[in-house]
């Protein structure tokens, strides 16, 4: 009650901390100027590599911040956004000055350090000592497998394998095979099978080579050659390999399905085999049973056509995600045929 009049204030929560982002709009009458953001902490580029950070949904520095106008002279907007499902809001405060506005951002920049020192999500362990990979020879693809304890480095002359354990001194990852331009890896831990995409060739190898050296690796089985990126995910309930092969006015894209060698063998068996009523089926059986069990991780699906150049690949529950020259391609996995661009 004031002055014998009674009122009311309405008042939203607090905003966390954490999730508080604080930016400078852009006072330019058009609004093209990017606007200086506060960015956390954790994603400050000055932050030291062995500190402990925090992972972040700030989307201040990706998205064109709404401009101000520059209506009130001598008044300098400072404007606050609540990270999360709804940050489409944003609070605009004006400061008399730049020296009023300026305690604001560093006040809740050290109040976010301090926050993200006692209570890190993630904690920053480096894994490759500095100097360790130069200039001539550099990491192009970093994976990890066995459930986080070991990791991959696709590097400029060969595959480094290492441990993530750094509690113990010898860290240092070692070459297990030797290769030229290696930019892309993959480890498919069901099947056993490592993926390497090496000079826009695509190798298949046992995941075991991870435990030798590159003199006595074997030689790994081609899979495709002219490949400039390749992507595995589910699918129909299948691990499915996404291998295109690109030109100038359509895309092939291959698809592979992961299989155990012991479950292809079993397929293929000769009990399965009586099922069979052709003569020529049971060739075809008894020869699946003498291929080697290298060759009987990738089983190839089929072949899927755009008319156009393929950037990406994606795959959901049932279909194939492309995104192309003309847009996005949904591919039903279940027949060859576009849905929608």
């Amino acid at each position: 009650i004031a002055n014998g009049t009674e009122r009311y204030v309405i008042q939203k929560r607090p905003i966390p901390i954490e999730l508080l982002s604080v930016y400078l709009p852009d006072t330019s009458l058009n609004g093209t100027k990017r606007s200086n953001t506060l960015m956390l902490p954790y994603l400050s580029p000055s932050t030291s590599p062995i500190m402990q950070g925090r992972s972040s949904t700030d989307l201040g520095p990706y998205k064109d911040m709404t401009s101000v106008p520059n209506t009130k002279l001598n008044q300098y907007p400072i404007a606050f956004q609540h990270l999360g499902r709804n940050s489409t809001t944003h609070f605009t405060l004006y400061a008399t000055s730049p020296a009023t506005r300026k305690p604001w951002l560093e006040k809740i920049r050290l109040q976010q350090e301090e926050k993200n020192k006692k209570s890190p999500i993630f904690e920053i362990v480096p894994v490759v000592s500095q100097y360790e990979f130069v200039d001539t020879n550099k990491i192009n693809h970093f994976i990890t497998f066995n459930s986080g304890q070991q990791y991959l480095l696709a590097a400029d002359d060969g595959v480094y394998v290492g441990h993530h354990n750094y509690k113990y001194a010898d860290t240092t990852p070692h070459k297990v095979l030797a290769l030229e331009k290696v930019t892309q890896l993959f480890a498919i831990e069901s099947t056993e099978t490592l993926l390497v995409l090496a000079d826009k060739t695509l190798w298949e190898y046992p995941l075991d080579v991870v435990n030798g050296k590159p003199e006595t690796q074997p030689a790994g089985r081609l899979v495709q050659t002219h490949v400039p990126f390749f992507f595995v995910g589910n699918c129909l309930k299948r691990t499915v390999l996404c291998v295109p092969k690109i030109f100038t006015l359509k895309s092939v894209i291959s698809t592979y399905e992961a299989v155990r060698s012991i479950d292809t063998l079993v397929a293929a068996s000769p009990v399965n085999a009586k099922r069979s009523s052709g003569f020529i089926d049971r060739l075809l059986t008894m020869r699946s049973l003498t291929l080697p069990s290298d060759e009987l991780h990738l089983k190839k699906i089929k072949d899927c056509y755009v008319p156009c150049e393929a950037y990406a690949v994606e795959l959901s529950t049932s279909m194939m995600l492309i995104t192309s020259s003309r847009g996005m391609i949904m591919v039903d996995m279940r027949t060859d045929k576009p849905q929608r661009k």
